[in-house]
């Protein structure tokens, strides 16, 4: 279902929980929608370059770190 027509609409928007989207250049999914997305309460997102769709695999460390930040974060809400 993540590569649906409007994984936007179908998917993402329907989201009521806090949202960390880990992002890099993919040749397979348009992150052109992030910025709708990230206007919406609880969402963030961090690019982590040269990891071509895979940051848990290419750069497990960056994604570790982003994850700690996030939920850090979260907690203080």
């Amino acid at each position: 279902m993540l590569f649906t027509p409007d994984a936007y609409g179908d998917l993402y928007a329907r989201l009521s929980v806090p949202v960390l989207v880990l992002y890099d250049q993919d040749a397979f999914t348009s992150f052109e929608r992030l910025p709708e997305l990230l206007g919406r309460p609880g969402v963030q997102a961090v690019r982590i370059e040269g990891t071509d769709g895979l940051p848990q695999f290419d750069r497990p460390g960056e994604v570790k770190a982003a994850l700690d930040r996030f939920w850090s974060e979260a907690e203080t809400r």
